[in-house]
């Protein structure tokens, strides 16, 4: 690229192109984005640059680096250059992807704090598509915090949405998050109905975690532990490289399930998910797999 177009150019394919490589070659996802905040850096580039650097951070949230690459830090500063050129959306986006890494790095207060600073940006700006970019976050959160009502009132403002304005990935996290609700709640019919309806895809391009949790627990509640657990295996393997993150939260369902059947291989796994996410430096995840050893 460095050959082709202006460097603002230049600078707009790399952020195209990080997206795009983050689902084939993370490796290469990470240097796109980081040459376009370098690009937007040098030559000054007002409005690319906070861009720039959210795709950035994107790129390190799916890695399970934005702690250890300095990317709260770059959160700070784009969230200035932002609030300076006035741009509302991408402070919102900024401050949703502050809390979406706290919330998969296990670190819960403070993706709430994120998460609610967020809400009152989005308030200002009344835009659907953002608020249900939240409302499933939050539903995530709340759910990993044992809220199980106020996760089923986040995921159920999402689902009320019009259905042909929702993503097919957001909508398939909204199901798969009122499917777990349900099954919490007891209401195992409208669960299993869910579940028959749900279409999983092939390849996975965003975190899979509530979905594919969804699917295992209900074979679980079908007495079908081998199909949980190899529902849970497959897709982590799947997306080991792409998104570590997303991988650790699947391999932790499955330390849950075998803690009931085989304590040995639960004990082996927590292991090594603990080894994964001290490595990332996610200190309160690793707390919890430590808890489940």
């Amino acid at each position: 690229l460095s050959k082709i177009g202006t460097p603002r150019a230049q600078c707009r394919a790399h952020c195209t192109l990080a997206l795009h490589q983050l689902y084939g070659v993370p490796k290469r996802a990470l240097v796109s984005a980081r040459k376009a905040v370098e690009l937007a850096e040098a030559h000054e580039f007002v409005a690319e640059r906070p861009v720039a650097i959210n795709r950035l951070v994107l790129v390190l949230n799916y890695q399970g680096r934005t702690a250890s690459s300095g990317g709260l830090e770059l959160i700070v500063d784009a969230e200035e250059a932002a609030g300076l050129a006035g741009d509302l959306l991408l402070r919102f986006l900024l401050r949703l992807n502050r809390g979406v890494w706290h919330l998969d790095a296990g670190n819960y207060d403070a993706a709430e704090v994120s998460f609610d600073e967020a809400r009152e940006i989005v308030a200002s700006g009344d835009s659907e598509a953002e608020s249900v970019l939240l409302e499933v976050n939050c539903g995530e959160l709340n759910l990993r915090l044992g809220e199980i009502s106020k996760a089923l009132e986040c995921f159920q403002r999402v689902m009320s949405q019009e259905p042909s304005s929702l993503p097919a990935n957001i909508s398939l996290v909204a199901e798969a998050g009122l499917g777990i609700c349900e099954l919490h709640r007891g209401d195992l019919r409208q669960a299993f109905k869910r579940n028959d309806l749900m279409r999983i895809p092939s390849f996975w391009s965003f975190d899979p975690s509530l979905p594919v949790t969804f699917r295992a627990r209900i074979r679980r509640y079908h007495g079908d532990l081998p199909g949980a657990l190899g529902v849970l295996r497959a897709t982590a393997e799947q997306i080991e490289t792409r998104f570590p993150l997303s991988w650790i939260k699947l391999r932790t369902e499955e330390i849950r399930l075998l803690q009931t059947t085989d304590k040995a291989s639960a004990t082996q796994l927590a292991r090594e998910v603990s080894r994964r996410a001290h490595r990332l430096g996610l200190t309160h995840y690793d707390q919890r797999i430590q808890a489940l050893m």
